[in-house]
C-alpha cells in the first residue's frame, strides 16, 4: 500500500470515529428547539387596579441546554414607573440572571397585568437564547369600559 493510500485510509477511519457522540469536533451540531405556549397573550377586560395573571410555558425540545435571557418590554408605557405588566412573585429577581433550561425541561413565566387606567396596553416578552436567537411573545389588553352608575 502506498503512503498516500495509507494516509487516506487513516483519514477515513478518523472521520468515521469522529462522527460518534463522544468523539468531539465531527459530531453533528444540534440546535436548540423551544416550544412556547401560548405564543401570544391577551388579557381580558378587567377593572382598574385589579390584577390578572397569565402563565407562559417554555419547553426545551432539544437535547442540549438553552441559555435563556428573558425581558419584559412594555410598549404602551415604556417610561412610566407604574408599569402595568409585571412578573408574579419573585420571578423578576430570578430573571435578572440567565436561565439555563436543560434539554427536555420546561420553565413557566407567570405574568401579571394590573391596569392603571382605561387605555388598552401592549407589550412584549422577548426570549433570547443560544447564539443570538430570539422569540417575541406579544402582550395585549382590551380597553376598559368606564363604570356607569
Amino acid at each position: 500500500m502506498s503512503t498516500r493510500a495509507l494516509l487516506i485510509a487513516l483519514l477515513l477511519i478518523q472521520l468515521s470515529v469522529g462522527c460518534g457522540e463522544d468523539s468531539g469536533s465531527f459530531a453533528a451540531v444540534e440546535k436548540v428547539e423551544l416550544l412556547i405556549d401560548p405564543t401570544n397573550v391577551t388579557f381580558a377586560s378587567q377593572g382598574i387596579g385589579e390584577t390578572s395573571q397569565a402563565v407562559i410555558t417554555i419547553i426545551n425540545q432539544s437535547g442540549i441546554p438553552a441559555n435563556l435571557s428573558i425581558d419584559l418590554q412594555e410598549v404602551t408605557r415604556p417610561e412610566d414607573q407604574n408599569r402595568e405588566f409585571g412578573w408574579a412573585g419573585d420571578l423578576g429577581t430570578i430573571l435578572r440572571e440567565e436561565v439555563i433550561l436543560q434539554g427536555g425541561d420546561s420553565f413557566s413565566l407567570a405574568l401579571t397585568y394590573t391596569p392603571a387606567d382605561s387605555v388598552a396596553d401592549t407589550g412584549n416578552i422577548v426570549i433570547g437564547y443560544n447564539a443570538g436567537r430570539s422569540i417575541n411573545i406579544p402582550l395585549n389588553t382590551t380597553e376598559i369600559a368606564p363604570d356607569i352608575d
